[in-house]
């Protein structure tokens, strides 16, 4: 693999926030997988694109702002904010957010640590590529109605490798834990599976692919009547 300085300088700074961020004077907890629900949840285009999100986007960009910060502020207790979520009442508590003075006066230097904290998530994000099946090897399809787990949960699991000893564990890697740094264990992790990891967006050769899928799709057709339970 190339070497690349800028990304390994940022997968070590993941490693060097402190448990809470200063910016501009405000205490924000850490960006973590939590993180990534809570935009989903009102719609916010921050770490993930518009078209992930499940809610629509019925704030304004400054308002969305003030929303992330909402949900972060060290001052107001995480327990606040999910009663919030659950009863649906938050886009009251963003409105007051929104016109806290502080936040005037900070949106420059909250946008660039966005911007920064994003580029230590690209660093340290990978997707997991299939490995080319050994010559004979025989291929079986997963069953159309087959269920997995949430992403987020089998990131977590994969994390703690198997073991959730306790919600305070649990809690801590879903909340407590910077994106960054969760995202490079569950790296960690995958390597540790031998699951062959790249960045995501990162594919080999176009034809060699397409050759490959093409072996692959001729070996997973299932004779007439098969049953793969």
């Amino acid at each position: 693999m190339t070497p690349d300085p800028a990304r390994d300088q940022r997968l070590r700074r993941a490693f060097l926030a402190p448990a809470l961020a200063r910016v501009a004077g405000l205490a924000l907890r850490p960006f973590s997988l939590w993180t990534l629900d809570f935009c989903d949840e009102l719609g916010l285009a921050f770490f993930i694109s518009a078209k992930e999100t499940a809610a629509p986007v019925e704030l304004s960009g400054p308002e969305q702002l003030s929303a992330l910060v909402w949900g972060h502020l060290a001052e107001i207790d995480p327990g606040e904010v999910d009663d919030h979520l659950f009863a649906g009442t938050w886009p009251l508590e963003v409105m007051k957010m929104h016109r806290d003075e502080r936040l005037g006066t900070s949106v420059t230097a909250i946008t660039e640590y966005i911007a920064y904290i994003a580029s230590l998530i690209d660093a340290a994000s990978i997707t997991i590529r299939p490995r080319k099946p050994a010559k004979g090897e025989k291929i079986r399809r997963d069953p159309a109605d087959l269920l997995h787990p949430a992403g987020r949960v089998a990131l977590i699991w994969a994390v703690a490798g198997g073991q959730i000893q306790s919600e305070a564990q649990l809690d801590y890697l879903y909340r407590g834990m910077s994106l960054p740094v969760l995202l490079q264990c569950y790296h960690a992790a995958c390597r540790e599976a031998q699951l062959l990891t790249v960045k995501p967006g990162q594919k080999t050769d176009a034809k060699k692919l397409a050759a490959v899928k093409a072996k692959i799709d001729a070996a997973s057709k299932a004779p007439e009547g098969a049953d793969f339970f």
